[in-house]
């Protein structure tokens, strides 16, 4: 998929990429934070980058609130690549300072900090704030 990903950003780079991966379609390093920022979608890591899904009954949803606020962006699929271009594009709105490689830190923040407290009396406490902050990351 990472090959996917790389071909059509190389060939769009300011488009937000939704690839087809099973009953899913999925995102991306800055693409999902703006799918994040926008919708609430989980951002979770995958190797050395970080991803975010969503169902396939949901791409109408995602799609309109991208046409929304004008944020141009492709969809990949078996049918192949459907391109929705704005004649003014939005997406440097949605990318901060706040980059992938800070999410995947954070994450990694998180794991290990659940990883020293493990047995803690409170891990029920601390799973649920940790939840909350993956699922609002504030970009």
């Amino acid at each position: 998929m990472f090959e996917v990903y790389k071909d059509l950003k190389e060939r769009y780079p300011k488009s937000i990429m939704l690839i087809k991966s099973g009953g899913f379609y999925e995102c991306l390093c800055d693409d999902c934070i703006i799918i994040n920022k926008l919708l609430g979608y989980k951002i979770k890591r995958w190797n050395k980058y970080i991803r975010c899904d969503f169902p396939v009954a949901s791409l109408v949803k995602v799609t309109s609130i991208l046409t929304k606020y004008e944020i141009n962006y492709i969809i990949y699929d078996k049918e192949g690549i459907n391109v929705n271009r704005f004649s003014h594009n939005h997406y440097n709105d949605y990318i901060t300072d706040y980059n992938y490689i800070s999410v995947i830190n954070r994450i990694d923040d998180i794991t290990r900090y659940l990883n020293d407290n493990i047995f803690n009396s409170n891990i029920n406490n601390i799973l649920t704030n940790i939840e909350g902050i993956i699922c609002k990351i504030s970009l």
